[in-house]
């Protein structure tokens, strides 16, 4: 039975996660913390973390940011695992998490929602493929009571995107009143709105010259805080000292969520090529309009290079053909299938190509090329295993 103390249990997500825990077989609330006892909840409740008496294996933050030091002493003095949900800590607060948890296993989200930690990577990977040519502006709405503006989810986009697309390049502009000028190029636009019982929107929206691509998530209710701070205390309780957050639990429950094939694949092999040789290849398969793919490079003894590339199978025999009169050294096979494993969580996980290979070795099935991205892995075989491999793959990675 794990054995939850909820810092903050009388708030909105608090009482929340309180109700689905009781609900629940597996987990029970050892203690709720909170300035305001509630008579109406079954559970000891103490006004502070430092009258807390019960043993518990986790501890669950929907509270305060003025509340962190008191939280990071209580955990550090018990050695417990902390699921920390708040937002808005200061700068030195946050350095004293970070700090805590070289000693702990601490997991931190500014946004819970596993929906919210999706739209992330979707703007991320939006950023990586607009580049630099659209304007970026974020738009958050929350109820009237929210203290911090921007929230921290918005602020959390915004880092998102800007470190791991944009180098940190880009500063953050919130609001823009008084502000008479243009808006600069490099500057990420981030506006609060609050009203109402609004439970959490947020948008991002790349604007470009004649279209607006817009990315967005709105939480109908904050049942969907307290399953995603469910799922972070059950992955954090065992875990090692650290600093952990929602792409660890993408990664683990979304390494990989496709698997497919492309059959009717080709492959050639240059063999010594020198970089004139490769450029002029290139250039006569770009006049066939053939589109190549899987290129690999190695650099050979003699400072030239074998080069490998796949084709669709329905230009083979013409690039074959063409690479003959030539007199380019190669070697050619057709026949193959392109096999890919991809998932978003891949990019946060360990020891997907690890268990992609084994399983082709398992079989006994020869691969001729691999390349691999942030969230992709692609394996070229022979097209007449391509059935058993999908099979085998989908068992795998439960799909």
């Amino acid at each position: 039975m794990l054995k939850i103390i909820i810092n903050g249990i009388n708030g909105k997500i608090g009482r929340v996660l309180y109700s689905i825990i009781e609900k629940c077989d597996d987990i029970t609330v050892a203690a709720g913390i909170d300035k305001f006892i509630a008579k109406d909840l079954n559970v000891t409740q103490y006004k502070s973390l430092n009258d807390c008496k019960e043993k518990a294996d986790v501890i669950v933050d929907f509270s305060r940011p003025d509340a962190t030091g008191e939280l990071l002493n209580f955990a550090l003095e018990r050695k417990i695992p902390l699921v920390i949900a708040t937002t808005g800590q200061s700068p030195d607060q946050q350095s004293a998490i970070l700090l805590a948890s070289k000693e702990i296993p601490i997991f931190q989200a500014s946004n819970m929602s596993l929906g919210i930690n999706l739209l992330i990577e979707l703007s991320k990977n939006a950023g990586r493929f607009l580049g630099t040519s659209y304007d970026i502006e974020i738009i958050e709405q929350h109820h009237n009571q929210k203290v911090d503006a921007p929230s921290g989810t918005a602020l959390s986009i915004a880092n998102a995107i800007n470190d791991e697309v944009y180098a940190g390049k880009k500063f953050f502009k919130n609001g823009r009143e008084n502000k008479n000028e243009k808006r600069k190029p490099d500057e990420i636009g981030i506006h609060a709105i609050r009203g109402g019982n609004i439970v959490g929107k947020h948008s991002v929206m790349f604007i470009g010259n004649d279209e607006i691509i817009d990315i967005s998530h709105e939480a109908q209710s904050r049942q969907v805080f307290a399953y995603g701070a469910l799922k972070a205390a059950r992955f954090i309780c065992d875990k090692a000292p650290g600093y952990y957050g929602m792409k660890d639990i993408i990664g683990k429950e979304y390494s990989v969520t496709t698997v497919f094939a492309e059959p009717s694949t080709a492959f050639i092999s240059l063999k010594n090529a020198s970089s004139k040789v490769i450029s002029e290849v290139l250039d006569e398969l770009d006049k066939g309009n053939v589109n190549i793919d899987m290129i690999a490079k190695t650099l050979n003894e003699n400072n030239n290079s074998d080069i490998t590339f796949t084709l669709p199978e329905k230009d083979f025999e013409s690039s074959c053909k063409m690479l003959k009169n030539k007199g380019f050294d190669f070697s050619a096979k057709k026949g193959l299938s392109k096999i890919t494993v991809e998932g978003l969580g891949m990019e946060h996980s360990s020891g997907i190509a690890k268990k992609v290979l084994n399983i082709f070795k398992n079989l006994n099935i020869e691969i001729y090329a691999i390349t691999t991205s942030k969230n992709k892995i692609t394996c070229l075989s022979d097209g007449k295993y391509e059935e058993k491999i999908l099979k085998s793959l989908k068992e795998a990675f439960n799909i």
